[in-house]
């Protein structure tokens, strides 16, 4: 029977909509039997079944428990953070104790501090360094100890290639007034003006008092060539600066290749300080022919008559010194009680306990 008023795509739309979802049904079973099933994602590994999905679970559980068991634990490395940076982090953090406060005003805070703004103001000056004084001057020639070139390389390079190792030095002594520059880290540059001497903080040890943070660190000489060998006076004198002698520890030059900080100062200040003797007092090297090397504050020029007495005169006292210590000790031994005996003598002994 023919329909009046519909076309055939009317009549037939609703078979080729149940058309298309039939295929549809059929693609997607199909697509379960061909392309493996449904997967499921767990943590970081791939796509895995549904039935194995506890399975990265269970080996994350063993290895957490196997951690836990361990008497060995790994250990996160701490970080490196220098001292201006604890610092810095210890003066921003916000100090105060957190907890339940009474309604009666803002909470209070203990010991904080905010280093980004300046709480007082004041000028401070570099004392004046007192110049060393009292210079004595020594050349003498002498030879080397071999072991003492076969050890140092910089000394190998200033000695003749074979022995004799006779070499010709200049020893330079002077001192230095540690007082006076004490005085001047103390003494108000300005008296009563706006400059103020540097704080104690900054120049003694905040936990020994007794000990200050000033060290030598070296001690230069700057030599100038006046006259060449051939007796002319050069047009442009060269000047050569030296520092410690060749071979030997350089605490200066340790400073600055290690110090970049103020938090890297207190350490390499205790270094400094264990090579103090070397670098303040440094002795000649180990000889074998040749006068022997001693301060040139007590060498003696042989033709200096009243130089010899007076060497004579301070060797005369000193063993003088030496003298009455050794007979103290001696008074001190005559009168120790014998070996066995108490010590009150054998005169206690006789007399019986009190």
């Amino acid at each position: 029977m023919k329909m009046k008023g519909v076309n055939p795509v009317e009549q037939h739309l609703e078979k080729a909509v149940v058309g298309l979802l039939l295929v549809v049904v059929l693609g997607v079973v199909a697509g379960a039997f061909l392309f493996g099933g449904s997967t499921v994602k767990v943590g970081r590994a791939t796509d895995l079944p549904p039935g194995e999905a506890f399975v990265p679970v269970e080996a994350a559980a063993r290895d957490l428990a196997r951690k836990l068991a361990t008497e060995a634990p790994e250990l996160p490395q701490a970080p490196t953070l220098s001292l201006a940076t604890r610092l810095g982090a210890g003066f921003g953090a916000d100090q105060s104790i957190k907890g339940v406060h009474a309604a009666m005003g803002p909470a209070v805070k203990i010991a904080g501090m905010d280093s980004s703004k300046a709480l007082a103001a004041a000028l401070y000056s570099m004392p004046s360094v007192p110049a060393p004084g009292e210079v004595s001057v020594m050349s003498f020639r002498a030879t080397i100890d071999p072991r003492e070139v076969a050890r140092n390389k910089a000394l190998a390079a200033l000695v003749p290639a074979q022995q004799p190792f006779d070499k010709a030095a200049v020893s330079i002594e002077a001192r230095f007034d540690g007082t006076a520059l004490r005085t001047a880290l103390e003494h108000d540059p300005d008296g009563s003006g706006p400059i103020e001497p540097l704080p104690l903080g900054w120049w003694r040890d905040p936990l020994n008092m007794g000990q200050d943070l000033v060290q030598v660190l070296a001690v230069e000489v700057e030599r100038e060539t006046i006259r060449t060998a051939d007796g002319t006076t050069p047009a442009n004198p060269a000047k050569k600066v030296f520092s410690g002698m060749p071979g030997r520890e350089h605490p200066f030059a340790m400073w600055q290749k290690e110090v970049k900080s103020a938090g890297d100062a207190g350490a390499m200040i205790e270094q400094v300080r264990y090579f103090a003797e070397e670098i303040q007092r440094p002795a000649y090297f180990a000889t074998i022919a040749g006068p022997k090397w001693v301060p040139p504050s007590e060498a003696v020029d042989p033709t200096d008559a009243a130089a010899r007495q007076r060497r004579v005169d301070a060797l005369q006292r000193d063993l003088a010194g030496v003298d009455a210590n050794l007979q103290r000790l001696r008074d001190m031994l005559a009168q120790a009680p014998a070996a066995g005996e108490p010590a009150g003598g054998r005169e206690n002994e006789r007399e019986g306990p009190r």
